[in-house]
């Protein structure tokens, strides 16, 4: 999937959001951070969806989520405030409201799913995990000579989001992001045990590119 530039959420002003309605304001604004966490890996971002869905159905009872038809309203009704900047052309527009809604359904998808009981995939995390250091190596690995897009000057376009968001656990701003990189640091132990197979080489690529640097802090 083409990664797409960077889009707004527009904020609507109005009167205090009820507890329900916060709710929904944060599986939009997860669905809205699928975007940038899964690197414009389409089959990445269907999975984080799976696991935002199963966070938000396993951390909320019926009473305070509501039921599927409310969630579903409340989405495709604030999808309408997504935004592209005005630089880019209609055409670019067009392309990113296209990939959006078709996102959008697949996250829909994944809620109808969870609400249905459909059986959770297996080593979901773990495929989360071996897709983040895929889509890492893409930009990160020399051979490959890319860098990260929509970065301003200063900063990091050899970021490795497994890095920042596994193993230094920077905040993403969601509590359901941060479980899921919580999830990947504990199965994963960085930190506790040896480096292998492809994160060794994300290490390798990665201390290449960062001179003077530990893809590992000895603190972690």
């Amino acid at each position: 999937m083409t990664e797409m530039p960077e889009a707004t959420v527009e904020s609507v002003e109005g009167p205090p959001l009820d507890e329900k309605s916060k709710i929904h304001q944060q599986i939009y604004k997860d669905f809205y951070l699928s975007f940038k966490h899964s690197q414009g890996d389409e089959a990445l971002q269907k999975n984080l969806f799976i696991f935002l869905s199963n966070y938000y159905l396993t951390s909320y009872s019926p009473e305070q989520i509501g039921t599927l038809e409310e969630i579903k309203d409340s989405l495709i009704k604030k999808a309408d405030s997504l935004k592209v900047p005005a630089s880019h052309t209609r055409i670019v527009a067009l392309q990113v409201r296209a990939t959006a809604s078709k996102m959008l359904n697949w996250y829909l998808r994944s809620l109808e799913d969870r609400y249905l009981k459909v059986e959770m995939p297996k080593k979901l995390v773990s495929n989360i995990a071996n897709s983040i250091i895929d889509r890492d190596l893409m930009y990160i690995d020399p051979v490959n000579e890319r860098n990260r897009p929509n970065r301003k000057e200063g900063q990091d376009r050899k970021e490795s989001f497994f890095r920042t968001y596994v193993i230094e656990a920077k905040p993403t701003n969601s509590t359901a992001f941060d479980s899921m990189y919580e999830s990947i640091r504990e199965s994963f132990k960085v930190g506790e045990i040896p480096v292998k197979g492809d994160l060794r080489k994300l290490q390798k690529a990665w201390e290449k590119t960062h001179a003077g640097q530990s893809f590992v802090p000895k603190a972690a």
